[in-house]
């Protein structure tokens, strides 16, 4: 008891000083927040505390908020501020009484929200939302950069913006299908880890790494049709379907039950990855048949490069390996011969041209 009292006499005597350039940061772990009424120019700053509530805070605060791993429940009494407000690591149930318009960046990981009801209304830096007990996005603030929303109980992306002018990221979720999701992401977009089937409703464009693997899907057929790079292993994937077109990195369609390559992307400027596929019995064939164009491919026969692929489509014309070679070694000889072979069918059309 004595000791109870003794720690919040301490607390209310607590000093706010404000360094050169008008910041308040408290270093002292306190469980009652000390009255500060006047406006604050800099920054307000108390994190890894103990605090349970706001009330006493300044209500005018030039820049920004930190309020980091405490143990805030309840939003009450927050003030105002010009720039950030971090609020991580806490119990926050809701977002009811931050400001409606935040001008830089929001971060609510790690909480307890259950409802986004009565937030802000726009946070125009990136907006962390991911590990709290979200079953919805209505009423998502409009966010102008990157937006994360991963590791929640979502089961749909609706409510979500149409244009997302940073990453996505709703990965770890319950998410069946990505109907409702935006119709342009300007850069990464993940939805690996939820519970999809097909790609069905997928973003129009993607300008960064979209990654749907580990999950169920067993077609790819959707909307987006270029990309940064695609990642759709570990699923049920029988055909590339319905895959993107156009890929500027790499493509990987690993740790699936491919059995043919059919419904490749046309161009891949990258590498091209299909290892792991235990009933894609011969790959390097696969890959000439559907004419894949890529620097590099791994592959369960081995990893080649687009050169010792060239190389063993030549040879394979000759009749000289045989086709199921599972080892493919050029030696200088080789390179010297393949070089000698161009000069000879430098003119003639195999239909094989990648």
């Amino acid at each position: 008891m004595f000791n109870s009292v003794k720690s919040k006499i301490k607390d209310l005597f607590i000093e706010l000083k404000e360094d050169e350039y008008g910041n308040i940061n408290i270093k002292e772990k306190i469980k009652i927040l000390p009255k500060c009424t006047k406006k604050i120019k800099g920054y307000f700053s108390i994190e890894n505390s103990e605090i349970k509530e706001l009330k006493g805070m300044s209500q005018e605060i030039d820049k920004s908020i930190y309020l980091s791993n405490n143990e805030l429940i309840s939003l009450k009494h927050i003030g105002n501020c010009g720039e950030n407000i971090f609020l991580s690591n806490n119990k926050i149930e809701n977002l009811k009484y931050i400001q409606e318009e935040i001008n830089g960046k929001l971060d609510c990981s790690n909480n307890n929200l259950i409802t986004l009801e009565n937030g802000p209304k726009t946070v125009k830096g990136y907006l962390k939302l991911n590990n709290n007990k979200l079953t919805s996005l209505e009423f998502l603030p409009y966010c102008y950069s990157d937006l994360n929303v991963s590791n929640n109980k979502l089961t749909s992306l609706f409510y979500c913006q149409n244009i997302i002018l940073g990453f996505l990221d709703c990965s770890n979720n319950k998410i069946k299908n990505l109907i409702g999701s935006p119709e342009i992401i300007k850069d990464n977009f993940n939805c690996s880890y939820n519970e999809l089937e097909t790609l069905k409703g997928s973003p129009d464009i993607v300008n960064g790494v979209f990654n749907c693997s580990n999950n169920k899907i067993i077609s790819l057929e959707g909307r987006t049709k270029s990309v940064k790079s695609f990642i759709c292993s570990n699923n049920e994937l029988e055909t590339l379907k319905g895959s993107p077109q156009n890929v500027e990195e790499f493509f990987d369609c690993s740790n699936n039950k491919l059995t043919s390559l059919e419904g490749r992307p046309k161009k891949i400027k990258g590498s091209f990855i299909c290892s792991n596929n235990p009933k894609l019995l011969t790959p390097l064939n696969q890959i000439l048949k559907y004419k894949i164009k890529a620097d590099k491919y791994f592959t369960d026969e081995g990893v080649y490069n687009y050169e010792q692929l060239m190389f063993y489509r030549d040879k394979l014309k000759d009749n000289k390996i045989d086709n199921k070679t599972k080892n493919l070694d050029i030696s200088k000889e080789n390179r010297k011969n393949k070089q000698q072979l161009k000069k000879q069918i430098k003119n003639i059309d195999y239909g094989l041209a990648i």
